[in-house]
């Protein structure tokens, strides 16, 4: 099948490895300034301000982290963070999980997230890409 892709920022060629590893033939239509180049670098599964995990979020932080060590890995790591929980109900609902640790009446400690380097990622992802018969093509 024959698939087109509109950018190559974290969606776009995220669209296209997963795709690829179906066999797809696919095109890759571009811009060169993009907004993921300039995102932030810190994954991990909780959305929104709910302190509630996405559905699947272990899964997918796992598929990434694998993505990304087949890829080199040497743009990001393994890391924990500090969270300021605006509401106790944040807090409570986080400490549900077993990645998340009490610091303070209003702060907790997520353990499992990963720290990223977008850019660098985003070079690898694209270089692996091409390598694999994926066309890129600039907007004129």
């Amino acid at each position: 099948m024959k698939i087109a892709i509109v950018g190559k920022g974290l969606a776009g060629l995220g669209a296209a490895f997963y795709l690829s590893q179906k066999h797809h033939s696919i095109t890759i239509y571009y811009d060169e300034e993009g907004a993921s180049a300039a995102a932030s670098g810190l994954m991990h599964g909780f959305v929104g301000e709910s302190g509630l995990k996405s559905p699947n979020a272990d899964l997918c932080f796992e598929e990434v982290v694998r993505l990304w060590e087949n890829l080199g890995g040497e743009f990001f790591e393994k890391t924990s963070f500090i969270k300021e929980c605006l509401t106790d109900e944040v807090k409570q609902n986080l400490l549900k999980y077993e990645e998340v640790e009490p610091i303070s009446d209003t702060r907790v400690k997520i353990t499992k997230a990963c720290k990223v380097d977008v850019a660098h990622y985003l070079q690898k992802l694209e270089s692996f890409l091409k390598r694999n018969g994926v066309q890129f093509i600039p907007k004129k």
